[in-house]
């Protein structure tokens, strides 16, 4: 079977300017899932031998794995530095390792069956997860301090179908269940001389949707291989959110106003993005990969009550990937990636309203790999980091201030193969 190769340039780019639906997470790359893709910085379009990953990389390649049936799961330990002011570089961020709150998180799980020439498998995944909890002040009034308190995160859970046509071509589709769970709160205070105006927000939803993820894989010699992967525009299942807002002003006698709605139907874009791939490999010896993963643009409001809801808008934006293993023994496996993990977020320019953080932010990944008969384990973590400008209510007011974000990402992960 020939593959055409205007047919492969027509869809990437056709995928790639296509307005497609998207998440609020500004930054694609924060969590890099599984335990070889992890460690290869993402760059697995064109790889496989990874259970908990491929579904989500490429699920072509889900039908290439060896052995009968096979799980995987990987788990990361994070720690978030994140920061509002002008202080921070990337190169003094591992000065900050031992800085920021500590979080566990179950990134990535699957396991396959293969019969013929199909593969079968359930994956489970948390490729968003952000969290900050603190203080936000400003330099320009000292008066002025913003308590926040922020999590976003979110759940998919799948299937996945494989299927190789022929030794060197296979194509694959994973269909995610998936639910996000957003919360924030601020706690906003200026004291002025004997006056003292308080303000308190909280913003609470919950959205499901569902996800498309078809694949493709090629061969195209004994050593080199092409992948491609396509996310379709989601589908929204349902959506429910809540708002809270009130305000204390002692110099109105102390008067509270209160604005409390509950059942506002919410909305979450998941993002449509294609990623291309090449592999050079030699099993068990030595493999390198590459990824060019393409985002479009979108706006929309994630509440439907104008007073709760916020305007969420995106950039096209192209990340990319750079990842090695080498085999020292058969048993031992180092490898190592490079990533960009740039905002899909426009640049901060007006500040009418909230807008998405903007950090353009670069990333490192290495693990180690041990291998004895049908069992794995993987030992490292990867490195993302950068410094930008978000919009944060300070004062009684949207303000933009500088944002700097570390979060160092310490992997443990294992694989069974039958």
């Amino acid at each position: 079977m020939k593959l055409n190769p205007w047919f492969w340039s027509g869809l990437f780019f056709f995928a790639l300017f296509n307005q497609g639906a998207w998440c609020d997470s500004g930054n694609y790359n924060s969590v890099l899932l599984g335990e070889r893709a992890a460690g290869m910085g993402g760059a697995f379009t064109a790889m496989t031998g990874d259970p908990a990953a491929c579904s989500y990389y490429n699920p072509a390649t889900l039908a290439l794995m060896e052995g009968t049936s096979f799980s995987a799961s990987a788990n990361l330990y994070n720690k978030y530095d994140t920061s509002f002011s002008n202080a921070g570089n990337l190169s003094d961020s591992t000065l900050k390792l031992n800085r920021g709150s500590f979080q566990g998180i179950p990134s990535s799980a699957g396991s396959a069956n293969a019969f013929g020439t199909f593969a079968v498998g359930i994956s489970i995944i948390t490729p968003d997860y952000d969290i900050f909890n603190g203080d936000i002040s400003l330099n320009s009034d000292p008066n002025a301090t913003s308590f926040v308190n922020y999590k976003d995160q979110s759940l998919w859970v799948g299937g996945n179908l494989a299927i190789n046509f022929t030794p060197d071509l296979s194509a694959g589709i994973t269909v995610y269940y998936t639910s996000r769970d957003f919360q924030r709160a601020t706690a906003d205070q200026t004291v002025v001389g004997s006056t003292t105006k308080f303000t308190y927000e909280e913003k609470v939803f919950t959205s499901n949707n569902v996800v498309y993820i078809l694949g493709s894989y090629y061969r195209i010699s004994p050593r080199f291989a092409l992948g491609l992967s396509m996310r379709l525009p989601s589908i929204q299942l349902s959506g429910d959110g809540s708002y809270f807002h009130s305000v204390l002003d002692t110099s109105v006698s102390g008067k509270t106003t209160i604005t409390s709605q509950k059942n506002i139907a919410s909305l979450t874009h998941i993002p449509m993005k294609l990623a291309a791939g090449i592999a050079y490999e030699v099993p068990k010896v030595i493999a390198i990969a590459f990824d060019v993963t393409g985002y479009g643009a979108d706006s929309y409001r994630d509440l439907a009550d104008p007073n709760a809801g916020d305007q969420i808008s995106f950039r096209q934006v192209i990340n990319y990937s750079l990842g090695a293993e080498y085999y020292l023994r058969n048993w031992l496996a180092l490898r190592s990636g490079v990533f960009t993990n740039f905002s899909s977020h426009e640049e901060i320019t007006d500040v009418p309203q909230r807008q998405g953080d903007h950090i353009d932010m670069l990333g490192f990944s290495a693990n180690v790999g041990f291998f004895t008969g049908k069992t794995s384990i993987s030992l490292g973590g990867y490195f993302t980091g950068g410094r930008g400008e978000s919009t944060q209510e300070v004062g009684q007011k949207i303000v933009v201030t500088p944002k700097v974000q570390y979060i160092y990402s310490f992997l443990v992960a294992s694989s069974y193969h039958f």
